[in-house]
């Protein structure tokens, strides 16, 4: 399965029509959107992006809102256009499930959640070895969740939780200067940086898991 994944689009959609036009020479099998679709924008203009993915790469979109989202987006669904926020998917051989939103910033953002509340979320959807665990705020003490590159920001609870349940792959996001790769365990943790820095990562899912970072 080849995946193709971005996140952390801030509503920059120059740049995002510059990464469409890239994926759909590649004709990934899905799309993952790994939330900030928008800068604090209403529902309507994260739908018409969205949906303007999925109509110009012509593949299926998967996605979680980021804290910069509107709240509404926690329940929004479109045609060929899945909320991954609190549920699973199966597709294929692969199984997707997300957490949107981010654990507590100084900011008070639109979607944040405390640690309980990401432990609720995280224990109530369920996942195993062969998940794809898309989640817009990164673990805890990992290569991917230093703001500033000095402190570590992300989440305990979702640290515990992959610890725990070891998912093959998690798609991580929020902290725009800690691109790159990580693990925790045998599970391989992935931030491609910022869609709206015109960044995104290609995902092929076979009997090797291969992960390209690109910035065009």
């Amino acid at each position: 399965m080849l995946i193709a994944y971005l996140v952390d689009i801030h509503g920059a959609e120059k740049p995002l029509s510059l990464i469409v036009k890239a994926l759909k020479d590649m004709e990934p099998d899905i799309i993952i959107v790994g939330g900030d679709i928008t800068d604090f924008a209403p529902l309507t203009t994260a739908e018409r992006i969205l949906r303007m993915i999925e109509d110009r790469v012509n593949s299926p979109v998967y996605f979680v809102p980021g804290n910069c989202d509107d709240p509404a987006l926690l329940n929004w669904e479109g045609k060929n256009i899945y909320n991954l926020h609190s549920r699973k998917y199966e597709v294929g051989d692969v199984e997707l499930a997300g957490l949107g939103g981010s654990n507590k910033t100084p900011f008070h953002t639109n979607i944040e959640w405390t640690e309980e509340e990401i432990r609720r979320i995280l224990e109530k959807i369920g996942v195993g070895e062969r998940t794809v665990l898309v989640t817009h705020c990164p673990p805890h003490g990992t290569k991917l969740d230093k703001a500033m590159k000095i402190k570590h920001v992300g989440s305990k609870e979702l640290r515990k939780y992959i610890e725990q349940r070891q998912p093959k792959l998690v798609l991580t996001g929020h902290i725009h200067e800690s691109t790159g790769m990580d693990k925790i365990g045998k599970t391989t943790i992935v931030n491609p940086g910022p869609a709206k820095r015109k960044r995104y990562a290609i995902i092929e899912l076979g009997e090797e898991l291969k992960v390209m970072i690109h910035k065009l």
